[in-house]
């Protein structure tokens, strides 16, 4: 194992930082408490910056960082950046430097989770008062899905299928496919989703 490169207080702030690789290895978002999302190369060469609007919702910690996830779609050329205290989420092109802000139909709910499907540009986003929200990003259009969960969204997570499941605060976990419409008979799907699952016993203790 040998370094690539290493980030400064300095570009990130001195704050929480969030950090996720691309899959193919090729870029780096790293993020602190500096509101700017820095893209980098595999070299450590800057790429890009995102700059992020200022929060709705004032942070209790301004060592917070600046966003609650980053997460890159299947292929590593589309990264979502959810902003923290914020009702409105990021999608950033790889190719195109274009980044494009996402509002949802639930304007003063602010976002709690992001998932990118596992075989396709959709991505659900969930939010504080337990609601959901499906983008179809090739279509630009989304689907929203009211009452999910009665608490905030904190995780989620897709099979290869295209079925989703979330968890809440509200200790429960709930399924929809792409079209958002409930699944029934979960528990027959765990298997697909175990992985989520392994993901609550801090969250849902």
């Amino acid at each position: 194992m040998r370094k690539l490169f290493a980030i400064s207080q300095q570009d990130l702030g001195d704050g929480q930082v969030t950090f996720e690789w691309n899959a193919k290895g090729s870029f780096l978002a790293a993020v602190g408490n500096k509101r700017v999302v820095n893209v980098y190369d595999r070299n450590g060469k800057l790429y890009d910056e995102i700059h992020l609007a200022p929060r709705e919702v004032a942070a209790a910690n301004p060592k917070q960082c600046s966003c609650l996830q980053l997460q890159w779609d299947a292929t590593g050329d589309m990264l979502a950046v959810l902003p923290a205290g914020c009702s409105f989420m990021y999608t950033w092109s790889v190719a195109t430097k274009d980044l494009q802000k996402l509002d949802t139909d639930f304007r003063a709910q602010e976002l709690t989770m992001l998932a990118w499907a596992s075989n396709s540009q959709l991505l659900a986003v969930g939010t504080v008062k337990g609601n959901l929200q499906l983008y179809h990003i090739r279509e630009k259009r989304r689907t929203p899905s009211v009452g999910k969960h009665t608490k905030r969204v904190c995780t989620g997570a897709w099979d290869r299928n295209n079925l989703l499941a979330i968890a809440a605060l509200d200790k429960t976990v709930g399924s929809s496919h792409e079209q958002c419409a409930p699944i029934h008979g979960l528990l027959g799907r765990v298997r697909a989703v175990s992985h989520l699952l392994a993901r609550l016993g801090g969250l849902l203790s």
